[in-house]
């Protein structure tokens, strides 16, 4: 059985999930970046602790989907700017000397996409795209049946493009998608008297936000599909 964590700007969520992608047992916490990285390290490690108790069963491999720049190879967070003070830290080397099972690590939409790919609307198809509508927007690609990962392992971020030169700021831009059309900017509206942010996003894109994203959570099972040997269905 593998142990699967999804740690997101709002909330980390942790799960017990079998070989046909079912979750067996779950639990969440908030993820309150700012209590640092050990604090939510020793949650996650109590939250797989007691998910395994509560299937019943013992993990034999861990899989971690997480928001932001992190490091496959390494297994190390990067400059994840929903994180602040994460950055350097290996979750993948802390979990596997205190579980003593392979872990691996993945962008949170990537993960999401091996999900929707292994169990999901993509199974046996060979391309695909996945969106993901939370505190941010992400996105993970499928082509030819292979993770896309981006030039340089840059990760396509398809959210990171500017709407509107003149809107919040970002760690990188101005105005972009993300900072317009996720779930965290959605709910502020009417501030300072000002239109709803997702009024604001179609009336510049045209595009209807209800119907354009969909955010659907398969991070559990393409967390499981990091890991050597699985199956997908």
């Amino acid at each position: 059985m593998i142990g699967a964590v999804d740690i997101g700007g709002t909330k980390i969520a942790v799960g017990v999930v079998d070989d046909n992608g079912k979750v067996l047992s779950r639990l969440a916490s908030p993820t309150d970046a700012a209590g640092g990285y050990a604090n939510g390290l020793a949650r996650m490690i109590d939250m797989l602790r007691r998910t395994s108790q509560d299937a019943g069963v013992e993990i034999s491999g861990i899989g971690i989907g997480s928001t932001g720049v992190v490091y496959p190879g390494s297994g190390a967070f990067g400059d994840v700017d929903l994180l602040p003070g994460w950055q350097g830290n290996n979750p993948v080397q802390d979990m596997a000397r205190e579980f003593k099972v392979k872990v691996a690590l993945e962008n949170d939409a990537d993960a999401s996409a091996l999900g929707e790919a292994g169990w999901g609307a993509g199974k046996l198809k060979s391309r695909l795209i996945y969106v993901t509508v939370g505190t941010g927007i992400g996105g993970g690609i499928i082509l030819d049946g292979q993770l896309y990962r981006g030039v340089g392992m840059a990760h396509p971020e398809i959210s990171h493009h500017v709407i509107d030169p003149s809107g919040p700021d970002c760690s990188w831009l101005l105005g972009i998608a993300r900072d317009w059309a996720s779930d965290g900017r959605m709910v502020q509206h009417e501030c300072g008297g000002r239109p709803r942010l997702s009024q604001k996003f179609e009336r510049h894109t045209n595009l209807p936000i209800g119907k354009t994203w969909r955010g659907v959570g398969h991070t559990s099972g393409g967390a499981r599909s990091l890991l050597p040997g699985s199956r997908r269905g």
